[in-house]
Parts: structure tokens; C-alpha cells; sequence
């Protein structure tokens, strides 16, 4: 365990955990993304007391817009403050009328 023993568990880790034994040191510790020292003989089933796995989210909003033509139909994404959309223009030009539409609608509510 860490020598200064004010580390607060749980830790909270956003990569899944796993548990390995140094074979440097000899030391137990539990891997997500760090390496947090615990008691030796914790096992698998333990790791909840020292570490809590929550998976990072990807929030995203989606709005679906008619084309022009009102043949298709497109998939407008808003994730992390950018705009995407699943037309030709957008993939070809990184802009097109439908990411302006919902980006207007968004700005003025």
C-alpha cells in the first residue's frame, strides 16, 4: 500500500481495471491508466474498495435534416462544441447547409 496512506479510495478510473504484481518490486497494484499500489494479497473481486470503473462518456446530439430535394435525409451531429453531418458536402468541405441550419436553431434558442 502507498507509504503515506492518505490516498482515499475508491479512485475513480475511467479505463478498465485490471490487477498485476511488479516483478520488479514485488508490489501488487491496480492498473487503469495509473498504477495504484494495494495491499498484496487483494484479488480481482477486491479491486471495487480500491478503484470504481466509470467509462468516459461521449455525449452527442443528433438532429436528422431533409435535403434540399427532400430525397434524403441527413444526420446532423453536435459532439464536444463541433458540428458534423453525414453529406457529401460536409465530408468533401467540412461545412454544408445542414450543419448552418441546426447551428442557427441552436444559436438562437
Amino acid at each position: 500500500m502507498r507509504e503515506d496512506n492518505k490516498t482515499k479510495f475508491p479512485i475513480k478510473v475511467t479505463m478498465p481495471p485490471g490487477l498485476m504484481k511488479s516483478s520488479h518490486s514485488g508490489k501488487t497494484y491496480i492498473v487503469a491508466g495509473c498504477m495504484i499500489p494495494v495491499p498484496d494479497d487483494t484479488k480481482f473481486e477486491d479491486m471495487h474498495k480500491y478503484v470504481t470503473y466509470s467509462p468516459p462518456r461521449f455525449d452527442a446530439e443528433t438532429w436528422k435534416v431533409k435535403s434540399s430535394s427532400g430525397n434524403s435525409t441527413y444526420t446532423v451531429t453536435l459532439r464536444k462544441g463541433s458540428f458534423s453531418c453525414d453529406c457529401t458536402g460536409f465530408k468533401f468541405y467540412k461545412k454544408c447547409k445542414h450543419v448552418k441550419k441546426i447551428a442557427g436553431e441552436k444559436q438562437a434558442s
